[in-house]
């Protein structure tokens, strides 16, 4: 039988959060259970009932819990599914990097590419030196699935449902930025017209993000959106007109390469990780 959990306190001078603690409170007593009630979630933890269904709501949103549509009762995320998708990321990386690499040969702007992780999107694979700062540090850099133009590719042409479920997300968290719903949702329609997405420039100041123009094309596994592909310039040496003249064909050739090669080398979509 397994011991039971036994937490341990750090001799820090600061105080601990108190929200966190009930969140972890919630996830344990839904671990320590095959599937639980929300009654016996609130026998277990003492959560008032208003607060509770806020924490179960979060931990289902993020992945760490599963709600079975019939029996109302929580499941918990196998602990391996983290772990499958790092891992998963890292074949992805390692599959895409050799085209990444040959679109970058071709074009003095650095080409990245991007997966989405809970409600922002990760760098997996990026140009190994550039001289534009960003992107020099763009390895494993989290960019806003509202501001930058991998998140508005992602969330242009991934399914209905998991672009309401993220919004929800950024919704709740504050991160919808200065877009109205009606402005997003009109991006948005707009990126799945043309087949790409840009990022808007907002200067804020020398070796910002926000100096530089990007362009994102989405990267589909039979058929379904899994990721982007992206190059960054720097607006005051090139249009943006001519990189979509100069470069957007060779970058959908270069989507089509990856994502023929997922295909070869059996990879799984994301969300059939146990």
């Amino acid at each position: 039988m397994k011991p039971p959990y036994q937490p341990q306190s750090l001799d820090l001078q600061v105080k601990s959060i108190e929200a966190l603690s009930r969140g972890l409170k919630v996830l344990r007593a839904v671990q320590a259970e095959e599937a639980i009630s929300l009654a016996d979630v609130h026998r277990l933890t003492g959560i008032p009932r208003a607060t509770l269904l806020r924490i179960l709501k979060t931990l289902c949103d993020d992945g760490w819990l599963i709600r079975h549509p019939l029996t109302k009762r929580f499941t918990a995320q196998p602990v391996a599914a983290a772990h499958n998708m790092e891992a998963w990321h890292g074949a992805f990386s390692q599959l895409c990097a050799p085209y990444r690499a040959a679109l970058e040969r071709q074009t003095p702007w650095p080409v990245n590419i991007a997966v989405p992780d809970g409600s922002q999107m990760v760098i997996l694979d990026a140009a190994s030196s550039c001289s534009l700062t960003p992107n020099y540090h763009a390895l494993g850099y989290r960019p806003s699935m509202i501001d930058s133009a991998v998140g508005r590719c992602y969330l242009a042409f991934c399914p209905q449902p998991e672009r309401q479920s993220i919004l929800r997300r950024l919704e709740r968290s504050g991160a919808m930025g200065s877009l109205t719903k009606e402005e997003l949702q009109s991006v948005l329609a707009q990126t799945r017209t043309q087949g790409y997405s840009l990022k808007t420039r907002r200067r804020q100041g020398k070796n910002s993000v926000s100096d530089y123009g990007a362009v994102a094309l989405p990267i589909r596994l039979h058929g379904a959106t899994i990721g982007a592909i992206t190059m960054v310039w720097l607006p005051e040496v090139v249009m943006e007109s001519d990189i979509l003249s100069r470069h957007l064909s060779a970058m959908g050739d270069a989507v089509k390469a990856i994502e023929s090669a997922l295909i070869t080398a059996g990879i799984q979509h994301p969300s059939q990780l146990a």
